[in-house]
């Protein structure tokens, strides 16, 4: 598994090497718990289309953080990354 961990600004483009939209577009995307493995059950949303952006609740005064696990498909092959999402 490779690992993102960042508070930056990434989406799922950011972590294939070619990031060709044409030929080589993004097909999917989806959280998963942070091994990887089992179905995201928290309360952070990805949208349905490229760029998959991730977005959670930003009205929590003291901020929070979740590690989640991306995963993402284009034509070629799948990747998946441990990522933690920050207010």
């Amino acid at each position: 598994m490779d690992s993102a961990r960042s508070n930056s600004n990434k989406n799922a483009l950011d972590f294939f090497a070619s990031s060709d939209k044409i030929n080589c577009p993004i097909t999917s995307c989806a959280l998963k718990e942070k091994d990887c493995v089992g179905s995201y059950k928290g309360s952070i949303a990805l949208s349905t289309k490229a760029p998959f952006e991730i977005s959670g609740n930003s009205n929590q005064e003291k901020g929070w953080s979740e590690d989640v696990c991306l995963v993402c498909t284009n034509k070629d092959e799948t990747k998946q990354y441990a990522i933690e999402v920050k207010q």
